[in-house]
């Protein structure tokens, strides 16, 4: 994606660091893209509740509200209102607890592939949400801090920077974004298998050492090779 939008880019305007130029082509692309989205969304959505299973579902739905961006587009609303409403209709939806929608929904299941879906869904929308109101966001800031004289030229340029050249803002925040959620999403799953693994009483069947075999090299009678060693017994 990377390689084919760089060899589409305008050399004057990458040399001049100008925005560029608007193509009349981009809304056929947008309402392509839109139901492309859709189409996917209606079987993912289908399968899921098919299967019971979360990923599918809530992917599936999470189509069909990116699908509807050309739509909202074509009511002739403006983008940072379309992306905003896309934006927080997706964080609301991925963020909601599982059980306020059970009286309407079967009892779906659900695999670590969650925590993947979620976390992109979460970025996509959190992005959108922010950078199509970083003026509102930024002139905050500098209406709390701008009047500190000594940060006035600091402030100045650092909303400068993010106010020209929203896309590059935009992908820095979503990729730092994404970034933070895997170390996060990776020290929870550390910390919890860790916990449940450490618990005695549970997994150890009351002996403080417990042993397993690996899949690769199983052994099917362990008790007879324990009896083999000089250095292990079995007591009844």
């Amino acid at each position: 994606i990377s390689a084919w939008k760089v060899s589409n880019l305008n050399v004057v305007t990458a040399i001049r660091d100008l925005p560029d130029p608007i193509l009349r082509k981009g809304k056929i692309i947008s309402v392509v893209a839109g139901i492309i989205a859709l189409l996917i969304a209606v079987p993912l959505t289908l399968i899921g509740l098919q299967s019971t299973q979360a990923t599918p579902f809530y992917l599936g739905i999470s189509f069909a509200i990116i699908g509807s961006i050309p739509v909202l587009r074509r009511l002739s609303l403006p983008d940072r209102a379309v992306y905003t409403i896309v934006g927080i209709i997706l964080l609301v939806w991925w963020l909601l607890p599982f059980d306020v929608l059970d009286p309407i929904l079967p009892e779906f299941s659900a695999d670590i592939s969650i925590f993947i879906v979620s976390g992109i869904m979460i970025v996509i929308g959190g992005t959108w949400t922010v950078m199509y109101n970083s003026d509102l966001i930024l002139k905050g800031i500098m209406a709390v801090f701008g009047r500190l004289l000594w940060l006035t030229p600091v402030l100045k340029t650092a909303v400068a920077y993010p106010l020209t050249n929203r896309f590059r803002t935009g992908m820095t925040v979503a990729m730092f974004s994404l970034i933070v959620f895997t170390l996060v999403v990776m020290a929870t799953l550390t910390n919890a298998f860790s916990s449940v693994l450490n618990d005695q009483d549970a997994f150890g069947g009351g002996f403080d050492i417990r042993a397993t075999t690996v899949g690769v090299n199983p052994i099917s009678d362990i008790e007879s090779k324990i009896a083999d060693l000089e250095i292990l017994s079995i007591n009844e």
